[in-house]
Formats: structure tokens, sequence, C-alpha cells
């Protein structure tokens, strides 16, 4: 980009926005909350039973390490 006549002052002013702009991201990602029911719908509703889709098998992992 320099080489086609594009400003370094320029570049390191787009770059440094890029940054600060991920950087705001980032912290507001840290405080952010999920309510369980903005992701529940009918659809996960549908898949709860799993005795629907057939025979349940023994994968023998013991529950206390799921």
């Amino acid at each position: 980009m320099i080489e086609s006549g594009i400003d370094i002052a320029k570049l390191d002013s787009i770059e440094k926005a890029c940054e600060d702009e991920l950087d705001a991201a980032y912290d507001k990602s840290k405080g952010l909350k999920y309510a369980m029911e903005d992701w529940e719908n009918d659809q996960w509703e549908s898949i709860k039973d799993a005795s629907k889709y057939g025979d349940l098998n023994d994968t023998g992992v013991k529950l206390e390490s799921l």
C-alpha cells in the first residue's frame, strides 16, 4: 500500500482505529450477560427428548465424568 502511494500516517491511523474498535468490543464482551430465554426456541424444545431419536446407548463413560 505504501508503494502505491498511500501515506504511512494514514495507514497508521487506520490500524489504530481498527485496534481501538477491537479493544472496545473485547472490553464490552467481558460484561455481556446472556439469558437462556434468548437462546431457547421451539426447535430446541423439540430435541430435548432424546428418546425420540432412537434407543439410548451406554457410552461406557461414567456419569460423574460427564
